[in-house]
């Protein structure tokens, strides 16, 4: 590592400040944050400006409809005067009417052309605006993880260095830690230069981000898949009955009714009959015939968990298990040669 670059680092953990050299973006991370005020504030006025414009377009939409029916009103109007023989200063003033009438006609369209274009134009700058204020989130949230990663590379540096300081110390009279010292010398030339690669790389990237080369939102971790469900197996209760669920409750259900159960539990149930199988004659004939007002007392069900069987109070374990397979041995043939 450069000497001046181990200087800044050694700076960076005493102060407490992001050195720039280590990471160029930290110097401008004020003017970001500056930066996204400013545009918070621009896309504001912009959303207000784009409002103010749709409220205009509809009354000018409201008026130009108006403005039609009305030279359609003076057209039938002048139409008539000519039928009725109107002398000419009534046809013109209704000439003149219907001018006025064009006139508004095509002030309102030119004006609603000219507003349908500002409206695009506003949209297009909302829809720029949000771009670059998420590319500036996504840009900070990558300057983040570099400090993050510049103070563990710089921590994992300095206490490599260490590690190989008191590894080449004990190497003296314990020849095991010459392997340790090995890797630590190893890792201390070699992590330096990957480090510096991936300060550029990250540094790069955060300049792809904020030019609309890369993509605005970080990948997120996927999440874990759900467990599978366990099986469960139909059955056709014929007495009310009880069992204890992956999740340790205990469960019930009255007689008469089709139960999911586990397979093992089902298996249980048909060998005491508190079951029978959804192919069986009595569950066609006793279909819903139980009432589900309220659980059954477990009391009074039958337990089809598995049953615990208590340990005999007679069978003594040995106090010495490991000497019972050995042959037994007189006292007098102990002091034999």
């Amino acid at each position: 590592m450069p000497y001046w670059l181990a200087k800044c680092g050694r700076r960076q953990k005493a102060t407490g400040k992001i050195c720039r050299f280590l990471n160029p973006a930290a110097g401008n991370k004020e003017e970001c944050h500056t930066h996204l005020i400013a545009m918070s504030l621009f896309k504001l006025d912009a959303e207000r400006n784009l409002r103010k414009t749709l409220d205009a377009t509809k009354s000018m939409a409201a008026r130009l409809v108006g403005a039609k029916t009305l030279l359609a009103a003076r057209h039938a109007t002048a139409r008539q005067l000519a039928r009725d023989n109107a002398d000419d200063a009534t046809l013109d003033k209704a000439k003149d009417n219907i001018r006025a009438a064009q006139i508004r006609v095509h002030t309102l369209s030119t004006t609603l052309i000219e507003t349908d274009q500002q409206i695009l134009q506003l949209e297009n700058d909302l829809t720029v605006a949000a771009d670059k204020k998420q590319r500036e989130a996504a840009a900070l949230e990558v300057e983040k993880i570099a400090e993050g990663f510049t103070s563990a590379a710089a921590d994992v540096v300095t206490s490599l260095a260490a590690l190989a300081l008191h590894t080449e110390t004990m190497a003296r009279f314990l020849p095991d830690a010459a392997g340790l010292h090995s890797f630590a010398l190893r890792a201390k030339s070699e992590l330096p230069g990957s480090i510096e690669m991936l300060t550029m790389r990250i540094s790069a990237y955060t300049d792809a981000v904020l030019a609309g080369h890369a993509k605005t939102t970080l990948p997120q971790v996927e999440a874990a898949a759900p467990p599978p469900a366990p099986p469960t197996q139909w059955a056709f209760s014929v007495k009310p009955i009880k069992w204890t669920d992956a999740s340790g409750t205990v469960q019930t259900q009255h007689a008469f009714f089709e139960v999911q159960l586990p397979p093992v539990v089902a298996a249980r149930a048909l060998r005491k009959g508190a079951c029978v199988g959804l192919d069986h004659g009595l569950q066609r004939r006793e279909h819903d015939f139980g009432s589900e007002k309220a659980k059954p007392d477990p009391a009074y069900c039958i337990d089809l968990d598995p049953e615990v069987v208590a340990p005999d109070p007679r069978v003594v374990e040995p106090i010495f298990p490991e000497r019972m397979d050995r042959p037994c041995v007189a006292k007098g043939e102990r002091f034999q040669n």
